[in-house]
């Protein structure tokens, strides 16, 4: 049961996540700004390492309620990671642009849910 949760979780999350970003986070972000957008850039043509010693220093930021509204960012507007934020730059924001910058260096680039649970709760160990 708890898988068919987890795989209903997944499917929902794909499917409602653009929209929530969207009237959540997109109108409190710097959608407009250049200096995430040189930094995005910059991000996307840089090598590996270079992409990594970018990332690192980039501070985690819950999503609003602690996570509780819970959205990543479209690719679209996949530079507003590196504006200025209160918050909605967790996890799966970072997994995202990964996943971008391998995609344009011809890897093959996935997303996966990785849950905190403990043994037993969504799968065998």
């Amino acid at each position: 049961m708890k898988q068919v949760l987890l795989k209903f979780y997944a499917f929902w999350r794909s499917l409602f996540s653009p929209f929530i970003w969207r009237i959540f986070y997109k109108r409190k972000r710097y959608t407009k700004d250049q200096e995430a957008v040189k930094a995005w850039q910059d991000f996307m043509v840089s090598q590996m390492k270079g992409a990594d010693h970018m990332l690192n220093p980039v501070d985690y930021k819950s999503d609003i309620g602690r996570g509780l509204i819970d959205a990543s960012v479209p690719p679209k507007y996949a530079y507003t990671f590196f504006a200025d934020l209160k918050h909605g730059r967790d996890c799966d924001d970072f997994a995202r642009l990964w996943s971008l910058w391998g995609e344009a260096h011809d890897f093959e680039a996935r997303e996966w849910i990785v849950t905190s649970a403990k043994k037993g709760e969504f799968f065998k160990r």
